[in-house]
């Protein structure tokens, strides 16, 4: 709500861009902006907890709990992989950067690790593409799987999200990887 409300511009503006002025103004009644600040803070605080999130604004007025519940499976999924990915980089580089005696080899990771940690994680992602999905074609460049599971198995389901969140997920893995 108060990213909402710090946002420049007006929800207004991105729902009434192409409206007469009187549909703008059935818009601003309809969504209650012409209420104070105050008064529309305490209206959505009691609507969300009585766990209603209120409606998209750009998605079709759909309430925002059902495209939630509809987009967590996939999240999870993601947020899951990405940590597995965490855990297989970041324990044995720590167990050997650990080591009392190290090598040289020591020093390089360090290096690659200081490197990872100055790029941000969607500057990460970007690279992981151009590379792996466009240069050499081994990942699909987009993640959206929407094919059902009657039409193809199980094994091939499997394989294409598993295709499809691998980038993604090694690109969240090295950023929660190099800070662990």
């Amino acid at each position: 709500f108060l990213f909402m409300e710090i946002t420049p511009g007006s929800p207004v503006d991105l729902l009434a861009q192409h409206v007469t002025a009187q549909q703008r103004e059935h818009i601003i009644e309809k969504y209650g902006f012409n209420k104070p600040f105050y008064l529309r803070f305490i209206i959505w605080t009691s609507e969300v907890l009585r766990g209603n999130l209120g409606v998209s604004y750009t998605d079709n007025n759909l309430p925002v709990a059902k495209i939630l519940k509809k987009r967590i499976p996939a999240t999870a999924l993601l947020v899951l992989a990405s940590y597995f990915i965490s855990f297989i980089i970041a324990l044995p580089i720590g167990v050997y950067l650990g080591m009392p005696k190290r090598g040289p080899t020591s020093s390089v990771i360090n290096l690659g690790f200081d490197i990872l940690g100055s790029m941000p994680d969607f500057l990460i992602a970007r690279l992981l593409i151009v590379f792996f999905a466009v240069g050499l074609r081994w990942f699909p460049v987009s993640s959206a799987i929407n094919i059902p599971f009657g039409i193809i198995g199980w094994l091939e389901h499997i394989r294409l999200i598993t295709a499809a969140i691998t980038l993604h997920a090694i690109a969240l893995g090295v950023g929660t990887g190099r800070v662990t």
